[in-house]
């Protein structure tokens, strides 16, 4: 059996160590790989589940010698540094988070309606209690756990799971609204139209619209569906936005849940989002664990958590120097080929070697889900990608890619949106208009 000395041996730096620097850097690692074990047992890594290669799952110290062995021996302290790092975010973890940042929701939903403090979702009165909707960003794996535990009322079956994403929602609003803009009285499914448009406004007037993702480490998807919701709202309500509110009703209230995120992440949201007390955003996104660039990523310094193992290194090697240059070998030689041509990110955005080599939005994090390892932490982490078709390589912790068709969906979303907020025969504003007329 593998053991942490014997990963240690791997370096080329270990001759060059004196005994008792030798046995100072065996005990960090020993103790390092020791936590990161005891999560991994309690909690795998979902995506190596079906094919552990380097057996992460069971044996991480066997997986790390195995992967940082791929290596070229002057990059592989640097390696080694990156795979230390790690923050493994356990099933757990996540559990408690939902739940953290859920309880606060409900707080901002109790201030919001003047209300008492109940405490709990199940102690709301029914009237407040009746206005929550729940969409996902994602539907991300302990979202039908989370809904049962949690007793959310308003979902469609056993495991009250809501029937959609946020993204289905809103492609099939805009549709329907689309068919509205493009054919008014004349559109092929009239009934269908008058039942979306009623749905709409029963579903988002006077409500709490709770959006929940497990985590965020750029900001990129949940700012672009929170923006196509804040869309949707001005489309459908602005115009008549007097009329709503003289009539005793609101706008809906906005609210993003993460249980993990980094601060960049939060940042982008915010600073993409209306955030005022007039808006459909009252607040920034409800966040339970935030990840620091100052603390947490290589892109701003070494992390924290590696500081007492470059006092034991000495100022003589320079971790992080070491950890660039691996990083920029993992690029050149390896990394590139995800960026370039293997998703659909290139075909979207402009994309450097600088922006990526640290990892999405030089995000430079050493973070690992249970579910998924993210595109923002750094790619010797986690490329190959599972079904990138790479045999001469292996990763640590493999990502599940989700990034390579979503296009498609994205760009019809976002033509209907521009018919929808043209609207160039007045067909939708009179549909509404009329709509309004009847239920105000």
């Amino acid at each position: 059996m593998i053991t942490p000395h014997e990963v240690v041996q791997l370096l080329p730096e270990y001759d060059t160590f004196a005994e008792v620097k030798r046995n100072q850097v065996f005990q960090f690692v020993d103790t390092k790989l020791q936590k990161l074990q005891f999560k991994l047992i309690n909690s795998p890594y979902a995506p190596t589940q079906r094919e552990d290669t380097l057996n992460v799952n069971h044996n991480p110290t066997h997986a790390l010698h195995e992967w940082l062995a791929q290596f070229p021996n002057q990059y592989r302290l640097g390696a080694l540094t990156c795979a230390l790092a790690v923050s493994y975010i356990t099933h757990l973890e996540v559990r408690q988070l939902l739940d953290i940042v859920f309880a606060q929701f409900i707080e901002h939903v109790e201030d919001a309606a003047k209300a008492s403090r109940w405490g709990s979702y199940q102690q709301l009165p029914e009237y407040i209690r009746g206005r929550i909707r729940i969409l996902p960003l994602s539907d991300f794996g302990q979202f039908p756990e989370f809904i049962r535990r949690a007793n959310i009322a308003g979902t469609t079956d056993s495991t009250r799971r809501p029937a959609e994403t946020l993204k289905k929602y809103l492609f099939d609003c805009f549709e329907q609204l689309r068919y509205i803009a493009d054919w008014g009285e004349n559109t092929p499914y009239p009934d269908q139209s008058l039942k979306a448009v009623s749905s709409m406004t029963t579903i988002l007037l006077d409500s709490f619209v709770m959006v929940v993702e497990d985590n965020s480490f750029s900001g990129t998807s949940a700012a672009s569906d929170l923006r196509r919701l804040a869309q949707l709202t001005d489309i459908i309500f602005t115009p008549w936005l007097q009329r709503i509110l003289a009539t005793g009703h609101s706008l809906p209230k906005i609210y993003l849940l993460l249980p993990v995120a980094t601060a960049a992440a939060v940042d982008n949201i915010a600073a993409r989002l209306p955030i005022s007390d007039e808006s459909c955003f009252p607040i920034p996104p409800i966040v339970g664990q935030t990840f620091v660039p100052s603390r947490d990523s290589f892109a701003s310094g070494l992390p924290e958590a590696l500081h007492p193992l470059q006092a034991i290194v000495g100022p003589e090697v320079s971790l992080l120097e070491r950890v660039g240059a691996a990083l920029e070998f993992f690029y050149d030689t390896y990394a590139h080929t995800y960026w370039e041509s293997e998703t659909a990110i290139a075909r979207r955005t402009l994309v450097t070697k600088e922006d990526v080599v640290y990892g999405y939005k030089r995000g430079g994090y050493a973070i690992v889900s249970y579910s998924n390892c993210p595109n923002n932490s750094l790619p010797l982490l986690w490329y190959p990608h599972i079904g990138a078709g790479n045999s001469e390589l292996k990763a640590l912790f493999p990502r599940v890619e989700s990034r390579i068709t979503h296009s498609t969906q994205s760009d019809r979303l976002e033509e209907n949106i521009d018919c929808v907020r043209k609207d160039e025969h007045d067909y939708l504003k009179s549909y509404l208009t009329e709509h309004y007329a009847r239920i105000l």
